[in-house]
């Protein structure tokens, strides 16, 4: 069985890099969905290029709607990768994922803010759930390194 990887983003307001990525990586033949805000200039965007997009607003780090929302997603969609984009994407999705077989990839663009002692930090990039982390730059994977 030879079939494209398909994969879930969630993130809020996608940014012109974000959203020159997914569109990308629409069309270069991955079979990619992307959740995020609707009504934005990247949005719209996302949609003129034809990468489907589901329209949802992020509301809160944990919002059980949103995990829900997330959740029917994944089950109706059976992904390989779940890529959450920031941390209220991420938080939801690692709860959504729960008991669903997926991989799940954060995105780290800023130093600080992780602390090991921080439940809060469990729950977002320090969740032993998350397969990969992918991080802008060198400084900001060696920061989450040094956390251990």
């Amino acid at each position: 069985m030879n079939r494209s990887i398909r994969v879930l983003c969630v993130n809020g307001e996608s940014d012109p890099a974000e959203t020159g990525s997914f569109i990308e990586m629409h069309r270069v033949g991955i079979d990619i969905t992307v959740i995020t805000w609707p009504g934005t200039v990247n949005y719209d965007a996302l949609v003129a290029a034809g990468v489907p997009t589901i329209p949802h607003v992020l509301k809160w780090k944990l919002s059980p709607s949103c995990i829900r929302f997330v959740r029917g997603e994944l089950k109706r969609g059976k992904y390989d990768v779940l890529h959450m984009l920031d941390k209220r994407a991420t938080m939801n999705g690692l709860m959504a994922s729960i008991g669903i077989d997926i991989k799940l990839v954060a995105y780290r663009g800023i130093i600080g803010n992780i602390a090991y002692w921080s439940p809060q930090s469990w729950l977002y990039l320090l969740n032993p759930r998350l397969d990969r982390i992918i991080c802008v730059c060198e400084a900001i994977r060696r920061s989450l390194l040094d956390l251990g």
